[in-house]
């Protein structure tokens, strides 16, 4: 059982996960119970299965528990190490940009949390500190679709050349997902390279979603992070003293 809860003492919402000792096609009661557990329906538990089976027949006993008397020969275990490259419980988008500006120019730009909503159509709003392990709150406005806040930790902060982090949906494997940018060095400029994977039970379900809302945002994103890092820093605002005249000392 795994439990979800508030940032107070008391528990917000139990989640409970019951064993799937058998993979293989759902009770005969299922198209019952499918309106009140989506979560054990057919149309969720058919590709979540495959996508664990792989070649591997979902009768056997490692994945099927219940059917514990059905062993599989050396030869079969043998494939199994060696599943298919499709694997339909992950998902990568992956862009990339060439941008006129030197990657300490880019990586100013990139880092600069708290003007991302000067420029970035995407990540409209960041907040928090650039430092391996440090979380930072992040509001994602994909195109056309729902804008969400998510609090990932970064994992990779290599200065000039790579920023990366790693975030969850609610609990680990229902959607995890790993952001990265890396910067390359090119004649006269970088290349950027812009890319998310996604790994968990719940991705075959929104990957439709994510090739028509959130790579075309990384787009977005990526041709503005572009215009931002080519323009000439903007000078910061002078300070002092304005007299009567309006002049500033």
């Amino acid at each position: 059982m795994i439990m979800i809860a508030a940032r107070s003492a008391l528990t917000a919402a139990p989640v409970l996960m019951e064993p799937w000792v058998d993979p293989t096609p759902p009770h005969p009661q299922a198209p019952g119970t499918e309106p009140a557990d989506p979560v054990r329906s057919r149309r969720f538990l058919q590709p979540s299965a495959a996508a664990r089976a792989g070649r591997t027949p979902l009768s056997v006993h490692r994945l099927s528990p219940l059917h514990g008397g059905d062993r599989p020969s050396r030869a079969a275990s043998s494939n199994d190490q060696h599943p298919s490259k499709e694997n339909v419980m992950s998902k990568r988008l992956s862009t990339q940009v060439d941008i006129e500006a030197t990657p300490e120019r880019v990586w100013e730009v990139l880092t600069d949390l708290a003007a991302y909503p000067e420029w970035n159509p995407f990540i409209v709003r960041a907040a928090g500190n650039v430092a391996p392990g440090r979380r930072l709150t992040l509001r994602m406005q994909p195109v056309g679709g729902r804008a969400m806040t998510l609090r990932p930790r970064l994992v990779e902060v290599a200065v000039h050349r790579e920023l990366r982090w790693r975030g969850k949906l609610v609990v680990p494997g229902l959607m995890d997902a790993e952001h990265a940018f890396v910067l390359q060095p090119q004649a006269g400029g970088t290349r950027l390279i812009h890319r998310e994977t996604f790994r968990g039970v719940l991705v075959p379900f929104a990957a439709a979603s994510l090739d028509r809302n959130t790579l075309p945002a990384f787009v977005a994103m990526n041709e503005a992070l572009k215009r931002r890092a080519e323009d000439p820093p903007r000078p910061r605002a002078r300070t002092g003293a304005v007299d009567d005249r309006g002049t500033r000392s």
